[in-house]
């Protein structure tokens, strides 16, 4: 068969008006894929806001990841261990104060953006706070721990152990919480027993976790210097900054203060805060050497001026006055060799017994600040640890224990006076202090061979840039 010639049809005008039309529509269609392509970003058309899922760095202009005001400029991730703080976008190079960020289910939003949209993304470390209850198995489960059993010693010293109620034992127990009522104002987490999860770096120091206070901060006890100790140093090492007199005489009840008044008079004189005992003035020359104006401040900046350092001076037995025998408020909470009533409440009860005349707060050591917290007689936030504290970590009353939390092998100062001319200690004022084992002994106010280990409390809004608080992986606060 033979095939016809094919014959070209002409359009009509109709029909070319038509092609024309949809060869437009096709470009118009064709350039908006490709602007959404370069502009990517998944633009949502309702609002023209950007939703860029964790780690698609790419979904949006991303000048830098800023991680606590630093730039990250390796960083090809969204990190997700940290917490989203702000953005600060610009539109062609022009900052733009309208443009914001938010953060959810993983996916931040830009609102509004464009294609000529850059942005600064802005991150926070956790707070140090949180980090530590969250690493410690959360809130739930530090709770669920229980309360341990102060009384939970026999005759002989040695501790008990009891599955649900952990009491006296060297085994790792962690964190707990909700000992009582706190001077601060709330419940305090504590590390107590044999753990090895509360090693913290600041200021070029090392530094062991007590507790959280009720407030939220973080309470630290020195632990040797970055120089000498590349990692925290262990048990024994070089963990106090010297030795000093806690006051240069013990031959009158006025020594037992962190301060101290007059020779004589009423307990109100005697005991006044006017005179700065010895290790208080060496405690406050070693702050300003080493943390006040170091790196420009921003080490003092972060040490909390509202935290107390309670130097209880409450009468159990005896005046207190001149050379008279006086049991002070640590003795009504122990019984030797048996159990131990720890608190951490800090309230000067003699002007209610009708002894005094000095305020509630007469004991409370803080620097001065905003809160108006405390006695604030303090030029520099900084003390030492209580009998309190040491015996909720797990150091006993009068039986060593090894491989408690803040056992330095060193006998070291607290700021708990104990008793005065006593038949047993005659002639004398005497402080608890740690024998170095894990036992807390009583020392003479005017012994030159005691170690000093400072103590001072972090603001509630520090963050930890990284680690678990472990040795080998320490909380490191930049």
């Amino acid at each position: 068969m033979k095939l016809k010639p094919f014959k070209k049809e002409k359009l009509t005008n109709k029909q070319k008006k038509i092609l024309i039309a949809l060869s437009s529509l096709c470009f118009i269609f064709l350039f908006i894929a490709i602007y959404q392509s370069f502009a990517a970003y998944n633009i949502k058309h309702s609002e023209r806001i950007v939703d860029a899922k964790v780690g698609s760095l790419h979904d949006i202009r991303v000048l830098a990841i800023y991680i606590d005001g630093e730039p990250q400029p390796n960083m090809t991730e969204f990190p997700k261990d940290k917490e989203f703080s702000h953005v600060r976008c610009y539109v062609e190079g022009e900052y733009r104060e309208n443009i914001t960020g938010t953060w959810e289910n993983d996916s931040l939003t830009i609102k509004p953006f464009t294609s000529k949209t850059d942005c600064n993304v802005y991150f926070l470390s956790h707070l140090l706070r949180d980090k530590i209850i969250s690493d410690n198995g959360g809130e739930s489960a530090i709770v669920a721990r229980g309360t341990p059993d102060y009384s939970a010693a026999t005759g002989n010293g040695l501790f008990k152990t009891n599955a649900s109620i952990p009491g006296w034992t060297n085994t790792n127990q962690g964190l707990f919480s909700g000992t009582s009522a706190t001077h601060e104002g709330g419940d305090s987490y504590y590390y107590r027993g044999n753990i090895d999860n509360n090693h913290v770096r600041f200021a070029g120091f090392w530094w062991r976790i007590i507790r959280i206070e009720g407030n939220g901060n973080i309470r630290l006890i020195y632990n040797g210097t970055l120089a000498s100790n590349p990692t925290p140093p262990p048990q024994n090492g070089n963990t106090v900054i010297g030795q000093s007199r806690f006051n240069e005489n013990d031959n009158h009840n006025r020594f037992i203060g962190f301060m101290f008044g007059s020779a004589t008079g009423t307990y109100a004189e005697q005991h006044a805060n006017t005179t700065s005992s010895t290790i208080k003035t060496s405690l406050e020359s070693w702050y300003i050497n080493n943390l006040l104006t170091r790196d420009g401040g921003r080490w003092n900046n972060m040490i909390a001026r509202n935290t107390i350092f309670c130097n209880d001076r409450n009468l159990v037995a005896g005046t207190g006055l001149g050379t008279t025998t006086t049991s002070y408020g640590s003795e009504a909470r122990r019984v030797p060799f048996v159990s131990a009533r720890p608190s951490l409440q800090c309230i000067n009860r003699t002007a209610a017994a009708g002894l005094s005349t000095v305020p509630t707060t007469h004991d409370q050591f803080s620097a001065p600040n905003s809160e108006n917290r405390g006695n604030q007689r303090l030029t520099h936030p900084i003390g030492l640890i209580t009998w309190d504290e040491a015996v909720i970590a797990g150091n006993f009353a009068d039986e060593g224990r090894t491989s408690t939390v803040w056992i330095s092998g060193r006998p070291s100062w607290s700021i708990t006076p104990s008793t005065s001319f006593t038949p047993t200690i005659p002639n004398a004022v005497v402080f608890w202090r740690d024998i170095g084992n894990g036992s807390m002994g009583w020392v003479h106010a005017s012994n030159a061979s005691q170690n000093t280990r400072p103590v001072i409390s972090l603001n509630s809004d520090v963050r930890s840039v990284s680690g678990n608080g472990t040795r080998v992986n320490p909380y490191i606060i930049n």
